[in-house]
C-alpha cells in the first residue's frame, strides 16, 4: 500500500503565497492540509523562502553594531527580530557579544 499524495492547485497556491502573502498556517487551513504539506508544495514549485526577504542596510547594521547598540535595540531600529539580528551578525562575520540568551539555531 502506498502513501496517498496531496496535490494542491498550483495557481491558487502561488496566488496565496506570493501575491497575497498569506501566512503558511492560513494557506494550510485554506487547503485543509498541514503546514509541512504547504512547505513541501512551496519547495516543489520552487518558490522563494519568505525569511530571505529581510531587507536591511549593511552599513547601518555595522554602524549600530560598532556603536555598541544591543540586539533588542538593533532589532527595533532595523525592523526585524532579535534572532534575525544575531543571524545577520554571524553572516557578516562580526564577533559575538557577551549577552544573555544569544543562542540561535545554526
Amino acid at each position: 500500500m502506498t502513501r496517498p499524495t496531496i496535490k494542491l492547485n498550483p495557481s491558487t497556491f502561488k496566488k496565496l503565497y506570493i501575491d497575497d502573502n498569506i501566512p503558511l498556517f492560513a494557506i494550510a487551513q485554506h487547503f485543509g492540509v498541514s503546514i509541512a504539506t504547504v512547505k513541501k508544495t512551496r519547495d516543489s514549485l520552487n518558490l522563494p523562502l519568505r525569511n530571505e526577504r529581510v531587507v536591511y542596510d549593511e552599513k547601518e547594521f555595522r554602524r549600530l553594531f560598532q556603536d555598541g547598540v544591543n540586539y533588542n535595540q538593533m532589532a527595533t531600529e532595523l525592523k526585524m527580530s532579535r534572532c534575525t539580528v544575531i543571524i545577520i551578525r554571524k553572516r557578516l562575520g562580526l564577533p559575538a557579544r557577551n549577552q544573555r540568551h544569544e543562542k540561535v539555531p545554526k
